[in-house]
């Protein structure tokens, strides 16, 4: 069964000259669409896939009629052979239920690919020439070297807590990235007590895993020292366990 499928990009041009090649190929059937080919949504083409069968033949005016770019029209064609429905163009003279049409269309992907690789090469030339300049890429630093060292220095000093820093250097509010980042990693400034870690990781041996007490706790210590829950089980893990206690006691004294 041949099924055919016009289109045009805007409601002003006229469907007549494709469907009247689509009847004189023999389409039983034209669905079309009046829409752009940049457009990824086209009702017209979607019903005529549902109608296709296998052994059918969806047929075109053009090859562009069917798909936006190349890429999306060996897309279409691929789709179209797993059916099992070959694709036809009359302009193009393209049948890929025929051996020549499908080595065609396979040129078509040949040369599909072919332009991907070059686009490919000459990024990756690109990058390698302005990193060999000294350029960089990514979003700038927010922080220059002062300002880091002085972040760095208020950290040392153990005056203040990591909030209070990022609001005093900082201009997008608490805990920005740039800010939080220049800070040393040792527990990100955490000013938690030995004693207060090892009580907590105390009370927490006797809750259940994930059980929502243990979070109440974990949230108390954040609020507390004004960091955040996962910072505080960082510390936890980084704690180090006191010869007094074994694994096996779960925090017991011996």
């Amino acid at each position: 069964m041949f099924i055919g499928y016009a289109r045009v990009s805007t409601e002003d041009q006229s469907l007549a000259l494709q469907h009247d090649a689509l009847r004189a190929a023999g389409c039983e059937r034209i669905f079309d669409d009046k829409v752009s080919g940049a457009k990824s949504e086209r009702p017209g083409l979607t019903k005529a896939l549902e109608q296709l069968r296998d052994g059918d033949t969806l047929a075109v005016w053009r090859l562009d009629r069917m798909g936006r770019s190349l890429k999306d029209l060996i897309a279409r064609a691929e789709e179209l052979k797993e059916m099992g429905v070959g694709l036809k163009s009359l302009q193009e003279s393209i049948d890929t239920t025929s051996s020549g049409g499908q080595l065609i269309f396979h040129m078509f992907g040949v040369l599909a690919e072919f332009e991907r690789n070059l686009i490919r090469e000459r990024t990756q030339a690109g990058l390698t020439a302005a990193r060999a300049r000294g350029r960089k890429g990514g979003r700038k630093n927010v922080l220059d070297r002062k300002k880091r060292a002085h972040a760095v220095q208020l950290y040392h000093s153990r005056e203040h807590t990591i909030p209070e820093i990022c609001n005093l250097r900082a201009s997008r509010g608490p805990r920005s990235m740039p800010m939080w980042e220049s800070l040393p990693m040792a527990n990100r400034g955490i000013r938690i007590p030995s004693e207060t870690l090892l009580a907590l990781r105390t009370r927490l041996a006797g809750l259940p895993p994930r059980s929502a007490a243990r979070r109440e706790e974990i949230g108390r210590i954040a609020d507390l020292f004004g960091v955040s829950p996962s910072t505080v089980y960082r510390a936890l893990k980084t704690l180090h366990q006191p010869k007094g206690l074994r694994r096996a006691d779960r925090g017991k004294p011996r």
